[in-house]
């Protein structure tokens, strides 16, 4: 199967993404614990919004943390309350294997409401209450975040699942049955970046693509790799065998055929086959409008600058059963003839644009994520007749595929228990 590069373009909603870690931020709200001897409680963060940007392979993640303390003192306690920001940089790593983890850490920090003490008298330094937050957000959600990242992100067995239910033994069109089979050779993958309001990440699906009327009997074996790519990315570009059995193509004339009128005759259709020798032969077996068989030879030829597909040498022969019905036979030779002539050169655009323009849109988590493709143009390369099939070699331009993420749903933030 050919090599192919299909282009995905990932957009990410700033203002969706920061949404969805706020919720899941906020189950911190509440949250009671004790460092160094002084009892710590999360408060509501108010209208401080998280922050998030991306570059390189880091997501920077700014973060507000209010809390309230108490440290006993005796017979008597000190109490408070204050606000912290947090900066916080997750460093996204993938192995050429596909395995994904991240490292997050903390690089900075800013009181945004200095310590404010409602009962007693502070007689400990502030920075042992910013190193109990860092401290326990380190231990109880950075830590967390990161191994919820490496364990449930798995990056391999997704992309493998997707290729899997959308890519092997996929039926794309019916009369007759056509199937795609895709195997993921690698992912190569630009740095991220911010675009506007969104997080974008340029992505190259490397895959190996064959289109047949055959079912697959076994799922071709895969082991795509993964590599960073700093310089710009390869354009779309795909390329695909189209597998056609003459068994196949011969049921899909005499579906084509039976009870078509052609020239005021309706036409019965008991069998059909088609093979190639010196040239390609289709015979039809008629039952009406007279009782014979009908041939066809030609020699298919593709004009590649043109898209035009030429039958050259055409001759069509119909043997009658009987005397009256021979008598007929060249009406329905001429009238079959016409016919054809009337179509022949065919524009190989004809075949292609309509699938072209019925590539659907679909959205996951009730359009929270919109995934678009897209193709420009497909041409027809060449025409191979074989012993028992036909290939035509595709090739299709500007190719791609543009996911946008405008959040995640709510229950995959509450669903997270990070403390």
């Amino acid at each position: 199967m050919p090599e192919n590069n299909l282009n995905v373009t990932v957009r990410v909603s700033k203002t969706g993404i920061n949404r969805w870690l706020g919720l899941m931020y906020s189950q911190q709200t509440n949250k009671q614990f004790t460092a160094d001897g002084i009892q710590f409680t999360l408060l509501p963060s108010g209208d401080e919004p998280l922050k998030v940007s991306a570059s390189g392979r880091s997501v920077f993640i700014d973060t507000v943390v209010r809390f309230s303390f108490i440290k006993p003192a005796g017979l008597f306690s000190v109490e408070g309350h204050g606000g912290i920001r947090l900066r916080l940089e997750s460093v996204i790593t993938i192995t050429p294997d596909m395995q994904m983890s991240a490292e997050t850490t903390l690089t900075g920090h800013e009181w945004i409401e200095a310590p404010a003490i409602q009962i007693g008298e502070l007689n400990f330094p502030v920075e042992s209450l910013s190193n109990c937050l860092i401290r326990y957000y380190k231990e109880n959600i950075l830590d967390k975040l990161d191994a919820i990242i490496t364990e449930k992100l798995r990056l391999r067995d997704t992309v493998e699942k997707q290729i899997l239910q959308h890519a092997t033994n996929k039926l794309i069109n019916r009369k007759p049955d056509i199937f795609l089979n895709a195997t993921l050779n690698g992912i190569s993958s630009g740095y991220l970046s911010e675009t506007g309001g969104f997080i974008t990440l340029p992505l190259v699906l490397h895959l190996s693509a064959l289109v047949s009327d055959k079912v697959l009997a076994a799922v071709p074996d895969s082991n795509p790799t993964f590599a960073w790519v700093e310089g710009p990315l390869s354009e779309g570009h795909q390329q695909a065998e189209v597998s056609l059995s003459y068994e196949g193509l011969a049921k899909t004339i005499k579906t084509v055929l039976q009870d078509r009128e052609i020239g005021g005759k309706k036409f019965e259709v008991s069998e059909a086959s088609v093979r190639f020798t010196s040239r390609l032969e289709i015979k039809i077996r008629l039952e009406e409008p007279i009782r014979g068989t009908l041939t066809i030879t030609c020699l298919p030829r593709i004009e590649h600058e043109s898209q035009e597909l030429f039958l050259d040498e055409m001759a069509i022969d119909v043997n009658a059963d009987n005397f009256l019905y021979k008598l007929s036979s060249p009406i329905i030779e001429n009238v079959i003839s016409s016919k054809i002539r009337e179509i022949i050169p065919l524009q190989l655009e004809s075949l292609t644009r309509p699938y072209l323009e019925k590539i659907p849109e679909s959205t996951l988590f009730d359009g929270l994520i919109k995934v678009t493709p897209k193709v420009d143009k497909v041409i027809i390369d060449s025409l191979k007749f074989g012993q028992f099939q036909v290939t035509a070699g595709l090739s299709a331009f500007n190719t791609g595929i543009e996911i946008v993420v405008n959040g995640l749903p709510e229950y995959l933030a509450e669903s997270i228990e990070m403390s």
